[in-house]
């Protein structure tokens, strides 16, 4: 897979809904969200390639902005650029919404709670309170791991609520099937953060 495509496929997993058919619905009873939505919200993030040998090969910048919202069974939903999924936040977690609703990230949660997305993704809570440096800022995160069947690469996902994900790891397995670091996206606020105070 090219670098472009690679890229391309860490959004879609990342930012794309599953296909879970048991979410339920729950009014947003906190006022603390493991991703902050409103209207212009962004986030900017710098995003490391490596090839096996642990070699930078591609860096690349880029920003996700909420642009749009709308009401979906007196639910307000919202979309990022360039995609037409909604997302909100729910009592029990963050969902996508495409044709029905799908949790994505569960929280608030406890170390070993696991989801299952869609039939070939399960996402596990490995940490609510995992200390990262990102960038020179130290936050204490959530950690959720997601695992595959179809495919030997793995997503490690660094969320801080009311701010967003503020790392993004995956890894994949060599020629000797050992592991290494693929891609390694971190956000940037100093490039320009514009997240609204929940």
């Amino acid at each position: 897979m090219n670098t472009k495509l690679f890229f391309v496929s860490i959004l879609l997993v990342l930012f794309s809904p599953g296909c879970d058919e048991n979410s339920t619905n729950g009014s947003l009873s906190t006022t603390s969200y493991i991703i902050p939505l409103a209207l212009n919200n962004s986030w900017t993030y710098k995003m490391e390639m490596y090839d096996s040998l642990g070699n930078i090969d591609t860096i690349q910048t880029f920003t996700l902005v909420v642009i749009r919202d709308t009401t979906i069974n007196s639910e307000k939903w919202y979309s990022f650029s360039p995609q037409t999924v909604g997302y909100t936040n729910r009592s029990d977690g963050y969902y996508s919404y495409s044709e029905q609703p799908i949790l994505e990230y569960k929280y608030p949660a406890i170390a070993g709670d696991s989801i299952v997305v869609t039939q070939y993704l399960t996402r596990r809570v490995l940490s609510t309170n995992k200390s990262i440096s990102v960038n020179g800022n130290n936050y204490t995160t959530y950690e959720y791991f997601d695992s595959y069947n179809t495919t030997s690469t793995q997503w490690t996902t660094y969320i801080v609520p009311n701010v967003g994900q503020v790392r993004i790891e995956t890894t994949r397995l060599n020629s000797k099937s050992q592991r290494y670091l693929r891609s390694r996206m971190e956000f940037t606020p100093f490039f320009g953060q514009r997240v609204k105070p929940i």
